[in-house]
């Protein structure tokens, strides 16, 4: 086996669940978002116990290198070998339609993105007397305020408690889903009147601003380490991170050193208000929703309901794969992802949620199966005759 990079990428040594031991072990690269590490890895772990056969060793690159990497199959700076074949990508960011047509369905077959769980974007702070996750309670607007710019005070803020002292800005420097998820809300509330900016859903979040230069009291850092960093080491600091590390998460409820996080409109980035947000999502129903791969993820980006700031993380695989024991391992995962209980309980654990049913039933019926007849699943004998695969 290569050497790899500290930049490392998902690595799996694979057989099919009940292949002969003897058979040659399959080598499957995969990269991308890191928020969903630690559940992937618990995932994984679970996956390997039950099947003996089945060995994963997954790190993050990123959102944004493991799908440049995934779409082009080209390696993700130095974390791949050299001649690697790219399996399969995970991203916090929606692909686009320009994205998802653009992959060579020719060579690999349709591009399948799937949502593997719902996550809230967290609003993380440390402020001085300020303790209790809704301790500091913002609206939308502040959120608008805060992360344009507009708002550089805590005494500006709609409710500000007899707070007052320069925000301190923390933000992802480098390309992230969670940047997309937090600008893809921003971008549909924030209005002249709150936001200094016009924000768009983009990975980049110093992109937003004129010359890609956010205002002086805002500062960059690389992960969602580094931004947890910025955050409780500064004084009245605000930035956004995930749940799996703050102390709105299971895991870290009783942690000193995961931050707390604010409440948005009244309400906390509980799994329980993140699944209720993500239950006004539209689910693919029609038989245009259920043979098009982009319908399987929608943007979900100011709900009716539930806690406002939220999104899908995703997994992308290619629909066609040259070999039948990768295929045959990662169409298993995807059955095992939708429908096992302990899958699930792994994912609110950490603080995400769990894919609504009508998701889970539709991937099931139309990416592990072939029930509608659209040729969508994996490894599908019409949909991929003819193709090298991936």
């Amino acid at each position: 086996m290569p050497v790899l990079s500290t930049k490392t990428m998902l690595l799996a040594t694979a057989l099919v669940a009940g292949a002969s031991t003897a058979a040659m072990a399959q080598t499957v690269y995969g990269g991308g978002s890191t928020l969903a590490q630690a559940v992937y890895n618990s995932q994984f772990n679970l996956y390997e116990n039950a099947n003996v056969n089945a060995l994963f060793n997954y790190g993050g690159v990123g959102s944004g290198m493991g799908m440049a990497a995934f779409l082009g199959n080209v390696p993700a700076d130095d974390g791949f070998p050299s001649g690697t074949d790219i399996t399969f990508g995970a991203s916090d960011a929606t692909l686009s339609s320009a994205q998802i047509s653009g992959f060579n369905t020719t060579t690999n077959g349709n591009l399948i993105q799937l949502p593997s769980f719902g996550t809230p974007i967290t609003i993380p702070f440390k402020i001085s007397g300020k303790t209790g996750n809704g301790a500091l309670a913002l609206t939308d607007a502040d959120v608008c305020g805060v992360f344009s710019g507009k708002l550089t005070d805590f005494s500006q803020l709609s409710s500000p408690s007899g707070l007052s002292g320069a925000i301190y800005v923390a933000y992802r420097s480098d390309g992230s889903g969670t940047s997309f998820l937090l600008t893809q809300h921003l971008a549909a509330v924030c209005t002249s009147s709150t936001s200094n900016v016009t924000f768009s859903a983009m990975t980049t979040f110093a992109n937003e601003f004129p010359s890609a230069t956010p205002p002086s009291n805002f500062h960059g850092a690389k992960g969602s380490s580094g931004v947890l960093g910025e955050i409780t080491g500064n004084a009245n600091a605000v930035g956004y991170l995930t749940p799996d590390v703050t102390r709105i998460s299971p895991i870290n409820s009783g942690s000193s050193s995961a931050p707390y996080v604010a409440s948005v409109n009244g309400i906390l980035p509980t799994s329980a208000q993140t699944a209720k947000a993500l239950s006004n999502a539209p689910a693919p129903t029609t038989q245009a929703q259920l043979g098009s791969p982009a319908a399987y993820v929608p943007a979900e980006a100011s709900p009716s309901s539930g806690y406002p700031i939220v999104g899908f993380t995703t997994l992308e695989f290619a629909q066609c794969y040259a070999s039948a024991d990768v295929a045959n391992l990662l169409a298993d995962f995807i059955l095992q992802l939708y429908t096992s209980a302990p899958y699930t309980s792994v994912i609110t654990a950490n603080g995400f949620s769990a894919v609504p049913s009508g998701f889970s039933n539709a991937i099931i019926g139309n990416i592990y199966n072939n029930n509608n007849g659209y040729n969508l699943d994996i490894q599908d004998s019409a949909g991929c005759s003819g193709k090298a695969g991936r």
